[in-house]
């Protein structure tokens, strides 16, 4: 077990919150260690769901500036202030690809290994779709319908490699 003798936060900027704390390492080694969270304007959690249309499954490129270019993704979101996570993936499914949901199954959480937030997990099946209503800070192109095949071949090929959006697929492949 690694022990947190003192937490030193070294930047919060509204959304998320970085921490270098200080710690004591098995064999009572003392160090640092590196952490995240979101920022404690938000609740800490985040959502992620596959969207299913008549069969297939909705994808979409979204450009991620901490690798300055396009990954192949699920909808995903940061939790909302006073929203459950599953009113939170609702608002999410509308806002990035125009889906009305018909149901939404809850698929467990997943978690990262350098941050605290917990991601809730769901499985969409869409009924319609309207106009859809991105964040002026988002660029999601390139939303489309695939089958599980093309996932599955997505996924070999190495074009998917956002690590909740390959978590999500494995949950139900």
């Amino acid at each position: 077990m690694i022990k947190k003798i003192k937490e030193n936060v070294v930047m919060d900027n509204g959304f998320v919150r970085v921490y270098n704390d200080h710690v004591e390492f098995n064999g009572g080694i003392k160090g640092q260690y590196f952490r995240m969270s979101l920022s404690e304007r938000l609740p800490n959690y985040g959502v992620a769901i596959i969207c299913e249309y008549n069969g297939k499954f909705i994808i979409m490129d979204n450009y991620r500036y901490a690798h300055n270019g396009f990954l192949i993704e699920i909808v995903k979101g940061m939790g909302m202030n006073d929203k459950t996570p599953e009113e939170t993936a609702r608002i999410e499914v509308e806002e990035e690809i125009g889906g009305r949901l018909e149901n939404l199954i809850s698929l467990g959480e997943v978690k990262g290994d350098l941050s605290d937030t917990i991601i809730h997990c769901f499985h969409a099946k869409i009924s319609s779709f309207i106009d859809t209503n991105h964040e002026e800070t988002e660029t999601i192109e390139n939303i489309r319908l695939v089958s599980i095949e093309e996932i599955k071949k997505l996924i070999r090929n190495n074009e998917i490699q956002d690590t909740v959006t390959l978590s999500l697929f494995a949950k139900i492949l």
